[in-house]
């Protein structure tokens, strides 16, 4: 152990309850600073962890004075600036593995004949990145997730010699690498912020050895701490995926153009099993379950209203099936449109398996949608639905007649990086709470948007018999690279598309901010904008009361378009997006609030 940090803390406390301390570090004066800490039972020698036979003549003189080892600690570490993978200098990637992990090895190999010799104890200090995704610290969180695999390969090949191993996970110590490599980086900060705030919490030195003190006495093999990172540590299958699984492909891939990436052929429509005939349910919670083949493969879907007209195709957010949909908007809109919502390949009871890009979601929605032989069609798209709807839109721009995008931005809108750092905050405040991750990511933790967020889960819950299949891992982890893979790639060319488009989102959405639905609608020729109050991602259904009749008027009208007069807009509740450009913001006097320009 070293002479900083939680090394000399640990040292302090071994030695106040008796043991006898060797402490090996690059810095010359540790001998010095050994006798500082206790004139006789604490002893100090030179030591390059990067260097085997140092350690080996560390441990030889540790012994020499002691005469004998039984507990090593290999505590060794450096934190890089934060960058990406890309922009980090292979010199401080090849560093930090050279220290946190060949380091550790290091010591611990050099110690082991003594250590097994007396039955002892190995400590490994890991980190909670060891289960984290490791943005912007990749080096970091790689070398603390070797030194957990290297304590689970020790604890099995040391057993039968009587030797345990304890593996240390503390989130931020308050030591001098800390303040440095995070108190004092603005970007490690950011990354930081959107972690929830119980888990910022920070121990000191102290703290630490006092844990790995205590697991040393009852031979425990972890210690985590603060405690609260325990059900991260013990869910890494559930919260896990939401920020490692989210990582997006190759840099290659993230940056092609829709061209130039491969595609799976488009699916093609077979004579439908349940041709889309209308249903004679009033409400969206009975309405029942039915399937049609495309091209060999089952789709799940249900309707709602009469036929006639243009149908209304709903598409759904991220990790939903189709029992997550509001049953007041689908009753709402099913009240004068014949409604169509469907799970998309490999979601749900809808057979296949989920694709990795928006692209061949979108391929994948118009062939549902022609399989019937509709020719063309209404969107309301929520979240990744919204940005499914802009791909059916791009690709096949005959079968949209209008659309409407909520809660979603355009493909390359920027801050993609947070995603996975805001589900997984999302995911671990729920399990700490017991609640459903959408009470966190879909509505504001205001006394409105808690009782809206109650309100919303008792009405999916309404329907109790024929409910949908749940979501699968693949299709959630699939769903999560392509929603990464989007947020990175070149901007779409929204001027494209031509159709009336309504643009809705909450004023406080976290995972898609309500500037890049203002960018996204000032993109469009013809768009509409609406910014709900004190709302976040669900703002539809915490304001589906405003915004089922604006959808309505929005779908019924024939000027539903941002060309509309000052008065139509004013009425409607909505605001021209290039007004909203140019900083002057139109009031929502009979919708609500004026958006936030």
């Amino acid at each position: 152990m070293g002479t900083a940090g939680s090394g000399a803390a640990t040292a302090r406390a071994l030695l106040d309850r008796g043991a006898k301390v060797g402490i090996a570090d690059i810095d010359p004066t540790t001998p010095d600073r050994a006798v500082e800490l206790h004139p006789t039972n604490a002893f100090g020698c030179v030591a390059d962890v990067r260097d085997r036979a140092s350690l080996e003549a560390a441990v030889a003189q540790t012994v020499d004075h002691f005469g004998r080892l039984d507990v090593v600690m290999a505590n060794a570490g450096l934190l890089a600036k934060a960058a990406t993978l890309r922009n980090t200098p292979t010199a401080d990637i090849e560093a930090t593995l050279a220290v946190n992990v060949t380091g550790v090895a290091n010591t611990v190999a050099a110690a082991l004949p003594q250590v097994i010799a007396h039955r002892g104890q190995v400590v490994l200090i890991s980190s909670v990145f060891a289960f984290l995704n490791g943005l912007g610290t990749i080096p970091y969180a790689m070398s603390k997730a070797a030194v957990e695999q290297l304590g689970r390969g020790l604890r099995i090949e040391l057993a039968d010699h009587g030797v345990s191993v304890l593996t240390a996970y503390f989130s931020l110590v308050q030591t001098d690498m800390i303040a440095r490599g995070v108190d004092e980086d603005p970007v490690v900060m950011e990354l930081l912020g959107t972690l929830p705030k119980a888990m910022l919490k920070r121990i000191t030195p102290a703290q630490a050895a006092a844990g790995i003190v205590d697991g040393l006495e009852t031979r425990a093999a972890r210690v985590i701490r603060p405690n609260l990172w325990r059900p991260v540590s013990s869910l890494g299958g559930l919260i896990g995926p939401s920020w490692t699984a989210a990582s997006p492909r190759t840099a290659a891939s993230s940056t092609s153009s829709p061209a130039s990436m491969p595609a799976r052929p488009h699916l093609r429509s077979q004579p439908p099993q349940h041709p889309h005939e209308g249903s004679s349910h009033d409400h969206w919670k009975t309405t029942p379950n039915k399937t049609i083949d495309v091209n060999g493969t089952s789709f799940a879907y249900r309707e709602l209203g009469q036929p006639g007209g243009v149908p209304v195709v709903f598409l759904h957010h991220f990790n939903a099936v189709l029992d997550d949909w509001d049953p007041c908007v689908l009753d709402g809109i099913a009240s004068q449109h014949y409604v169509i919502a469907f799970d998309n390949l490999g979601v749900g009871a809808t057979g296949g398996r989920v694709p990795t890009d928006i692209e061949q979601m979108g391929a994948d929605a118009i062939a549902f949608i022609r399989a019937p032989g509709h020719e063309q069609v209404d969107l309301i798209g929520f979240s990744l639905g919204g940005a499914v709807a802009q791909m059916v839109a791009l690709q096949a721009p005959d079968l949209v007649r209008r659309m409407v995008v909520a809660g979603s931005g355009p493909r390359g809108g920027g801050g993609i990086w947070k995603m996975p750092f805001i589900v997984g905050g999302a995911y671990t405040k729920a399990f700490l709470t017991r609640k459903d991750p959408r009470h966190f990511l879909f509505f504001p933790r205001t006394t409105a948007g808690k009782r809206a967020a109650n309100a919303y889960f008792e009405r999916i819950s309404e329907r109790t018999t024929g409910r949908d299949k749940p979501i699968s891992s693949q299709a959630r982890l699939a769903q999560l690279r392509a929603i990464t893979s989007a947020g990175l790639n070149p901007a779409d060319d929204l001027s494209r598309i031509k159709i009336p488009v309504f643009v809705a989102n909450g004023d406080k959405d976290l995972m898609v901010a309500s500037e890049h639905s203002k960018d996204m609608a000032a993109r469009l020729p013809d768009a509409r904008l609406r910014i709900y109050p004190d709302s976040g991602h669900g703002g539809v259904f915490q304001y589906h009361h405003e915004f089922v009749p604006e959808v309505l008027d929005f779908l019924g009208s024939t000027a539903a378009s941002a060309a509309s007069s000052a008065g139509d807009d004013e009425r409607a509740g909505l605001s021209d997006p290039r007004r909203l450009a140019a900083g002057r913001p139109v009031g929502g006097a009979g919708g609500g609030a004026t958006p936030d320009a």
